[in-house]
């Protein structure tokens, strides 16, 4: 009351009220503002301060579990980098495909780029049509959809000539697909091409 003007319509009626309806009006006025607060403003902050504690305790285990992850990445690539030390010098060179394997060493660094798996790959006949060899190989890889697009753009982009066939891409679940495919190598031969 001490704030309002004198002049206000409201002071001029809290005036004229009586001490017990002025003491009645400022009780119910402070129930109503504790009722405001504690039922509307805090009930609902209490809501989403505990939801934001759930969120926090799941970014907290994600966090975990992608630590553990990396973990096992890490032991798994160690593991990958022995086993190729222990094998390659068992692989000799095959003379004939030796500019074939640097084309599916390339498709290999394609699926890794693009962010995919390689499950499988294995090596299928070799075609001689007197004037270019076309190696075939079996690729079997999983990724989702946009790295098994962005692989085909790697492919498209490097302007080599390598053929896709049979491809096929099976859902594995919601976000991962896998895809099979055989991949044609096309090396051109030192003899003159014929003429048609």
């Amino acid at each position: 009351m001490y704030f309002i003007p004198r002049t206000n319509a409201f002071y001029s009626w809290a005036i004229q009220l009586n001490v017990i309806y002025r003491f009645f009006v400022t009780s119910i006025s402070i129930s109503a503002l504790w009722f405001f607060w504690f039922y509307v403003l805090y009930s609902k902050n209490d809501f989403f301060i505990e939801r934001y504690r759930t969120d926090i305790a799941s970014l907290h285990a994600q966090g975990v579990q992608t630590s553990c992850i990396e973990q096992e990445c890490a032991t798994a690539q160690n593991a990958i980098d022995e086993f190729h030390d222990f094998v390659h010098p068992y692989c000799a060179p095959l003379s004939e495909k030796v500019i074939t394997q640097s084309r599916m060493i390339e498709i290999i660094k394609y699926i890794k780029k693009s962010g995919l798996y390689l499950t499988g790959c294995t090596a299928g006949k070799c075609l001689d049509k007197g004037w270019y060899i076309k190696h075939i190989v079996h690729v079997d890889v999983t990724g989702t959809m946009d790295s098994i697009q962005q692989f085909f753009s790697h492919i498209k982009a490097s302007k080599k000539m390598i053929q896709c066939s049979h491809v096929r891409i099976d859902r594995r679940d919601d976000a991962l697909f896998h895809l099979t495919a055989d991949m044609h190598s096309i090396c051109l031969k030192d003899k003159k091409i014929p003429s048609t």
